[in-house]
């Protein structure tokens, strides 16, 4: 999985207290042949009337191998799901199917055992009604359609750039800071949108949005793992800055926009896909007398005196 959004999934799994109690449940995994080894924290999307669907995306929980893992294998498996995010909408019914998000070589099919169950929504000020990953912020009214929120305040996570962890070298030129060979250490940084609607005054909508804001903040400053998946290392996610979006017309009249900055740091390794010719095999001959001797002068035990 791309290092970005898998970061931005952690950012968004850090956030679920905002958005309720998770749904959890069990699903059969089955591979298609030979066994495959199933590791923990990976994504699976429910496929509801053919469409994967990343808002209701489910973690893998716990194996019970050594390193938290799971062996699947062509019998099927039965393994437990959870929610990266909270609601009732991530209760999704028996039989769901559900596709790996990247996708895993050898799985043949993963399909729900039954109804999930604990999601709930968080009821009140400030609790967020969803939480989506977006491309960007153009225009405001087309944008809230597209993303397919399903009610507000919601909070839009977008990824901004990343850049060498140090910025600068001696020389002042941008470079990632290495951590070993082929390893380097790069800053990445996300935007959060968040987007409040109330109607029954201008105070309304800015104490809620606000209160969002600082209730984001506080649930990511510093933080380094989520699930037991480490996210953000060697330091946390550090908040960049925050602001108000001032856009114009009646759009911003309807909606307030506040915006957060969040950067994490993660290591980039290099994959070295070359291919080499096989080594050239070297033959020496040697004529060899009749009596075992060879044409080569051979030292064997030689001693050098190094007294000063």
């Amino acid at each position: 999985m791309s290092a970005i959004v898998q970061t931005a999934r952690a950012i968004m799994a850090c956030l679920q207290p905002l958005t309720g109690d998770r749904a959890t449940g069990i699903a059969l995994v089955t591979a298609a042949g030979a066994d495959v080894e199933l590791s923990r924290n990976s994504y699976v999307l429910p496929i509801v009337e053919g469409q994967q669907r990343p808002d209701l995306a489910m973690k893998v929980d716990e194996g019970p191998n050594d390193d938290g893992s799971w062996t699947i294998t062509s019998g099927g498996v039965a393994v437990d799901l959870f929610s990266n995010l909270g609601g009732r909408r991530q209760c999704v019914p028996t039989d769901t199917v559900f596709a790996f998000d990247p996708p895993i070589d050898g799985i043949k099919s993963v399909v729900a055992t039954a109804p999930f169950l604990g999601g709930t929504d968080l009821i009140g000020f400030g609790a967020l009604r969803d939480v989506v990953m977006y491309e960007h912020i153009g225009t405001l009214q087309l944008d809230l359609s597209r993303s397919g929120i399903k009610g507000f305040p919601c909070a839009l996570l977008s990824w901004v750039d990343d850049e060498p962890a140090d910025s600068a070298s001696t020389s002042m030129t941008a470079r990632a800071t290495r951590l070993g060979t082929r390893k380097n250490l790069y800053k990445l940084t996300y935007q959060i949108a968040v987007i409040s609607e109330r109607g029954e005054s201008d105070h309304a909508r800015r104490a809620e949005g606000l209160e969002v804001l600082d209730q984001i903040a506080m649930l990511l400053v510093d933080r380094q793992a989520i699930d037991g998946e480490p996210f953000s290392n060697p330091s946390g996610l550090q908040i960049v800055k925050r602001w108000r979006e001032t856009g114009g017309g009646p759009t911003y009249q309807r909606y307030y926009v506040y915006g957060v900055l969040v950067s994490a740091m993660v290591v980039l390794s290099r994959e070295d896909t070359r291919t080499f010719s096989p080594w050239l095999r070297t033959v020496l001959n040697v004529d060899k007398q009749l009596d075992g001797e060879t044409d080569l002068r051979l030292v064997d035990d030689a001693e050098i005196d190094m007294t000063p």
